[in-house]
């Protein structure tokens, strides 16, 4: 499948046609490769259905596979800044297709539906890739040693935030002040729904709401202050932001926390574990979910305008859909109701497998 954006386009059916377009002939012949890798797996007769050995196999059919492929060839590509050499190419195939002789990224753009899709920028090379992190960060090793942790912290005030995928992409953070039980101002934010969004981006706007609230509350100022997250993988990406979806929340986070300077500590805190804060963190993300934000005034600029899809969703998003095209396949075939599979295992170890008729005759 490698360069498959280049030489395969998937097949469609026009409006108004009979027979598919696209590369037709070639997915019938990757399909007979595919069975003939099915049968080596399962160890099965050679005369079994396709459709039958890639659900028994757990394997996409081979033309949802090339499909996976396609689409997230044609995300990545939409995800290159303008500085690539790629982009003016690939700007110019979305605002002005050509209306004949059409080209690879001419059909994917049209087959999947991507021309008008706000798709995140995604740098690949990132500046000042070694420079420090003026803000602290510590990931203790185990659950209970976090909570311990956090018992004992003796900063000024206190931050806990959080994403979550409940319903969609959100995040929320809480601000507390030594000593008091009450938090002193929260905030909440909506991102869109989780076709467009994933809890990995809530997390970095929990993050990026947390250091809004730290720089509009006066009272902080030349304060100690932790930051709880109950994620591991943000923390070690905010110290070295690279080349992944959700790149732009990440780097917007690390320049606001450098701001912040060395009063700041971003902790990791084990989630669902009745810690007050985060806890509370938790809820509030779900508040969000279900449309109870703030207002868009009181969150920080970057999060006053609608944000670009993740790439990494609309994969997701994508195979998703793959999937209930694969389910509404089998669903339809014939041989699920003719036949069905019997694994049996025998006394040398080895599996084979056997089609039989509707009649179900199981051995003991």
């Amino acid at each position: 499948m490698y360069g498959l954006d280049i030489w395969y386009s998937p097949p469609i059916k026009p409006p108004g046609s009979t027979g598919n377009t696209g590369s037709v002939g070639i997915l019938r012949c990757l399909q007979k490769i595919q069975h003939t890798a099915m049968l080596t797996i399962t160890g099965t007769l050679r005369t079994t259905p396709t459709d039958l050995l890639d659900a028994h196999a757990g394997a996409l059919p081979m033309e949802l596979a090339l499909s996976k492929v396609c689409h997230r060839a044609m995300v990545r590509m939409l995800t290159l800044p303008d500085t690539h050499p790629l982009h003016q190419f690939i700007n110019e195939a979305r605002t002005h297709p050509p209306l004949k002789h059409q080209g690879p990224v001419d059909h994917l753009l049209k087959a999947f539906n991507l021309e008008n899709e706000d798709i995140e920028t995604i740098i690949p090379a990132i500046d000042d890739l070694y420079r420090p992190s003026r803000f602290q960060t510590c990931i203790q090793e185990t659950r209970e040693l976090s909570i311990e942790q956090e018992d004992n912290d003796a900063a000024d005030y206190r931050v806990y935030s959080d994403g979550s995928g409940f319903e969609g992409g959100i995040g929320a953070a809480v601000l507390y002040k030594k000593g008091q039980a009450r938090p002193v101002n929260q905030l909440k934010a909506y991102l869109g729904p989780m076709t467009k969004h994933n809890t990995y981006e809530g997390e970095a706007v929990g993050g990026i709401l947390a250091l809004w609230l730290i720089r509009i509350t006066i009272e902080t100022v030349l304060k100690a202050i932790s930051l709880y997250v109950d994620n591991q993988a943000f923390i070690k990406a905010s110290v070295k932001p690279k080349a992944t979806p959700g790149q732009y929340l990440i780097r917007d986070f690390a320049d606001e926390a450098n701001a912040v300077e060395p009063r700041l500590s971003v902790r990791w805190i084990s989630s669902h574990d009745d810690v007050t804060g985060n806890e509370h963190a938790d809820k509030l993300a779900k508040e969000a979910a279900a449309g109870r934000a703030s207002r868009q005034i009181d969150l920080p600029p970057l999060l006053r305008r609608t944000l670009p899809t993740s790439a990494s969703a609309k994969n997701q998003d994508h195979m998703e859909h793959l999937k209930k095209d694969w389910n509404t396949l089998w669903l339809n075939s014939p041989r699920r109701c003719q036949r069905e599979i019997i694994f049996h295992l025998g006394f040398t170890g080895s599996v084979f497998v056997r089609a039989i008729p509707v009649v179900r005759w199981v051995t003991q």
